[in-house]
């Protein structure tokens, strides 16, 4: 479990959303339009002319989130290492296997990974770890955009060339 910043005699129950300190109640900040924020950067958004909440402004809620945690609590939604992703990862891939043996599913395929990338991207500032989900989103949307770009020069090769090709020898033909 992570320890506050300025105070590691408290957990953290927060990170700020700019530069990702954890934080204890007593130096969580908030910013009107909900972000969660450390000192310095709730000065930053001060001076930019944002309207933010000092942690003494609700004071009376700090207390709780000063004791420890219960046992077997864990810090966001997932906690694991490289071995739990592979697994996770092996799991994926699997299970796209089988979906891409469904008749027309693997031609969505593409599709829902440039979706699902795209929605991921968008509410990556809301992900435990932003710059993983960036990355992450960044690699299945660009994977998704590479094969509907292969796919499409495919189509094109295979029809629309014989097509124009076919175009171009009527009109030199017509006299």
């Amino acid at each position: 479990m992570a320890q506050c910043v300025n105070h590691p005699q408290y957990p953290a129950i927060e990170r700020c959303e700019q530069c990702g300190v954890p934080l204890c109640g007593l130096c969580l900040w908030y910013a009107e339009s909900g972000e969660r924020l450390c000192e310095r950067c709730a000065q930053g958004w001060k001076a930019s002319g944002h309207t933010v909440h000092a942690p003494s402004e609700y004071a009376e809620g700090i207390e709780p989130t000063l004791r420890s945690q219960p046992a077997g609590w864990r810090e966001g939604k997932y906690s694991g290492n490289g071995i739990d992703l592979a697994g996770f990862a092996a799991a994926c891939m699997g299970g796209m296997l089988i979906l891409s043996c469904v008749p027309f599913f693997n031609m969505l395929l593409p599709l829902l990974g440039i979706l699902v990338g795209l929605i991921a991207l968008i509410e990556a500032k809301r992900a435990v770890n932003p710059g993983r989900t960036r990355t992450l989103a960044s690699v299945g949307l660009a994977s998704g955009l590479a094969v509907v770009l292969v796919w499409c020069s495919w189509m094109f090769l295979l029809f629309g060339l014989p097509l124009i090709m076919a175009m171009v020898a009527g009109l030199k033909s017509t006299p």
